[in-house]
Protein backbone atom coordinates (compact mmCIF):
# COMPACT_ATOMS: atom_id res chain seq x y z
CA UNK A 1 0.00 0.00 0.00
CA UNK A 2 1.31 3.55 -0.78
CA UNK A 3 2.45 5.80 1.44
CA UNK A 4 -0.35 8.72 1.46
CA UNK A 5 1.96 10.92 3.96
CA UNK A 6 3.08 14.52 2.25
CA UNK A 7 6.48 14.75 2.40
CA UNK A 8 7.79 18.64 3.64
CA UNK A 9 8.65 18.93 -0.57
CA UNK A 10 5.73 17.76 -2.17
CA UNK A 11 3.38 19.72 0.47
CA UNK A 12 5.18 23.05 -0.66
CA UNK A 13 4.71 22.56 -3.86
CA UNK A 14 1.11 22.53 -3.56
CA UNK A 15 1.40 26.58 -3.10
CA UNK A 16 2.04 29.06 -5.84
CA UNK A 17 4.01 31.32 -4.20
CA UNK A 18 4.78 35.18 -4.99
CA UNK A 19 7.47 37.10 -4.67
CA UNK A 20 6.87 40.01 -2.54
CA UNK A 21 5.71 42.99 -4.38
CA UNK A 22 5.50 46.17 -2.59
CA UNK A 23 1.83 48.11 -3.20
CA UNK A 24 -0.50 49.97 -2.21
CA UNK A 25 -4.06 48.97 -1.04
CA UNK A 26 -7.24 50.47 -2.38
CA UNK A 27 -7.55 54.02 -0.80
CA UNK A 28 -10.73 52.36 1.34
CA UNK A 29 -8.01 49.00 2.51
CA UNK A 30 -5.81 49.27 5.34
CA UNK A 31 -2.93 46.50 4.67
CA UNK A 32 -3.13 43.19 7.07
CA UNK A 33 -1.16 40.08 6.73
CA UNK A 34 -0.89 36.63 8.22
CA UNK A 35 1.45 34.12 8.79
CA UNK A 36 0.82 30.52 7.37
CA UNK A 37 2.55 28.68 9.81
CA UNK A 38 3.90 25.20 7.84
CA UNK A 39 4.97 23.12 11.01
CA UNK A 40 7.80 20.76 9.67
CA UNK A 41 7.55 17.46 11.02
CA UNK A 42 7.33 14.08 8.94
CA UNK A 43 4.05 15.06 7.68
CA UNK A 44 3.73 18.73 7.69
CA UNK A 45 1.15 20.73 8.99
CA UNK A 46 -0.54 24.34 9.57
CA UNK A 47 -0.47 25.77 12.47
CA UNK A 48 -4.14 27.37 13.01
CA UNK A 49 -5.38 29.82 16.24
CA UNK A 50 -9.37 30.05 17.59
CA UNK A 51 -9.81 33.64 18.36
CA UNK A 52 -11.83 34.37 21.97
CA UNK A 53 -14.84 34.24 21.76
CA UNK A 54 -15.28 37.82 23.85
CA UNK A 55 -13.16 39.29 20.69
CA UNK A 56 -14.91 42.62 19.17
CA UNK A 57 -14.40 41.39 15.56
CA UNK A 58 -14.05 37.63 14.24
CA UNK A 59 -14.99 36.65 17.45
CA UNK A 60 -14.51 32.24 17.99
CA UNK A 61 -13.21 32.31 13.94
CA UNK A 62 -10.14 29.99 13.32
CA UNK A 63 -7.51 31.66 11.83
CA UNK A 64 -4.02 32.06 11.03
CA UNK A 65 -1.83 34.27 13.31
CA UNK A 66 -1.85 37.67 11.84
CA UNK A 67 -3.47 41.26 12.11
CA UNK A 68 -2.73 45.03 10.71
CA UNK A 69 0.44 46.19 9.83
CA UNK A 70 1.79 48.69 12.21
CA UNK A 71 3.48 51.96 11.48
CA UNK A 72 6.54 50.21 12.89
CA UNK A 73 6.56 47.48 10.06
CA UNK A 74 8.86 47.88 7.31
CA UNK A 75 7.28 45.32 5.35
CA UNK A 76 4.32 43.03 5.22
CA UNK A 77 6.12 39.81 5.87
CA UNK A 78 7.94 42.12 8.73
CA UNK A 79 3.85 42.48 10.22
CA UNK A 80 3.26 38.62 9.96
CA UNK A 81 5.73 37.78 11.86
CA UNK A 82 5.61 40.46 14.44
CA UNK A 83 1.74 39.20 14.69
CA UNK A 84 2.84 35.97 15.10
CA UNK A 85 5.13 36.17 17.81
CA UNK A 86 2.32 38.40 19.69
CA UNK A 87 -0.18 36.41 19.22
CA UNK A 88 1.34 32.39 19.37
CA UNK A 89 4.68 33.44 20.59
CA UNK A 90 6.42 31.74 17.23
CA UNK A 91 10.26 33.65 17.11
CA UNK A 92 10.57 35.68 13.73
CA UNK A 93 13.96 34.07 13.46
CA UNK A 94 12.64 30.91 13.75
CA UNK A 95 10.46 31.50 10.80
CA UNK A 96 11.86 30.28 7.46
CA UNK A 97 10.13 33.00 4.98
CA UNK A 98 9.33 30.89 1.29
CA UNK A 99 7.53 33.34 -0.36
CA UNK A 100 3.63 35.13 -0.22
CA UNK A 101 -0.08 34.25 -1.85
CA UNK A 102 -1.34 36.80 -3.38
CA UNK A 103 -3.43 39.48 -1.27
CA UNK A 104 -7.50 38.68 0.03
CA UNK A 105 -9.59 41.39 0.35
CA UNK A 106 -11.75 40.82 3.79
CA UNK A 107 -15.38 42.00 4.79
CA UNK A 108 -13.93 44.10 6.95
CA UNK A 109 -12.16 46.22 4.90
CA UNK A 110 -8.24 44.92 5.02
CA UNK A 111 -5.98 43.58 2.05
CA UNK A 112 -4.50 40.56 3.50
CA UNK A 113 -1.17 39.26 2.65
CA UNK A 114 -0.65 35.82 3.28
CA UNK A 115 2.83 34.90 3.95
CA UNK A 116 3.89 31.21 3.89
CA UNK A 117 6.66 30.57 6.54
CA UNK A 118 8.01 27.28 7.84
CA UNK A 119 8.39 26.58 11.79
CA UNK A 120 10.31 23.94 13.42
Amino acid sequence: MADSALELDDFLSRFQLLRPQPHAPPLNQRQAAVLVPIVRRPQPGLLLTQRSPLMRKHAGQVAFPGGAVDNSDATLIAAALREAQEEVAIPPESVEVIGVLPPVDSVTGFQVTPVVGIIP
